[in-house]
């Protein structure tokens, strides 16, 4: 079969069938990201603005993009670096410190910033380790930036991106929205990355426990 450095395409995650772990996984990455918002909408700080010039050409080409980037960074930080010979923990710490480590450049980043990124690639593995396909983490990915942008207009990463389709305010101490950087900068993002984490515990060990059970039968 086809490889990539001695790793092959199947240990990496691209598995068949491909559309629908893609529409699952990009539908739970757009509501984990709508997920960060519940807390100061209950607050009454949060606020949307239409913005009705959007053209939707921009619209899919930012979807494109974020599709594109999205996989890319899975498969290097999972598929890739999860299916290397290395300890399970090992590779999950180093690759949830990589992928953190690949956003230091980017604007108004902070040390919570760079936790919640950690937690993110955690996050990411963890459902990677559940799934065990790419196509799925990869959709997710896509799916937070792309709401996050391109849809709701809050900065991507310390990114700001022209011609959202809505403009969303946040009001509140920048700790918890997470300020110029985007939700990835708060307190709200590292509520939601810990709760995901505890969910995908919690499911990785009751499919441990279902396949020993399968197993002793």
């Amino acid at each position: 079969g086809w490889t990539l450095g001695r790793r092959s395409w199947q240990s990496m995650g691209f598995k068949r069938p491909l559309i629908r772990p893609y529409l699952l996984g990009f539908i739970l990455g757009g509501l984990q990201l709508l997920a960060c918002l519940i807390i100061p909408a209950l607050l009454g700080q949060l606020s949307f603005e239409r913005i009705s010039q959007t053209p939707a050409l921009v619209t899919s080409l930012y979807l494109a993009g974020f599709l594109i980037q999205g996989l890319s960074e899975e498969v290097i930080c999972r598929g890739y670096l999860l299916a290397l010979r290395f300890p399970t923990w090992l590779a999950v710490l180093a690759n949830s410190l990589i992928f953190a480590a690949m956003h230091l450049g980017n604007p108004n980043v902070s040390s919570l910033a760079l936790v919640n990124l950690t937690l993110a690639g955690l996050t990411f593995s963890l459902l990677f380790a559940y799934t065990e396909n790419i196509w799925f983490v990869g959709a997710a990915h896509s799916a937070w930036n792309f709401v996050q942008g391109p849809v709701l207009g809050i900065q991507v990463s310390g990114m700001s991106l022209p011609y959202p389709i809505w403009r969303t305010r946040l009001q509140g101490p920048k700790l918890w929205t997470g300020g110029d950087f985007g939700l990835e900068g708060g307190l709200y993002c590292l509520i939601i990355e810990v709760l995901a984490i505890l969910i995908l515990v919690y499911l990785l060990k009751a499919k441990a426990e279902k396949k020993v059970q399968l197993e002793a039968k």
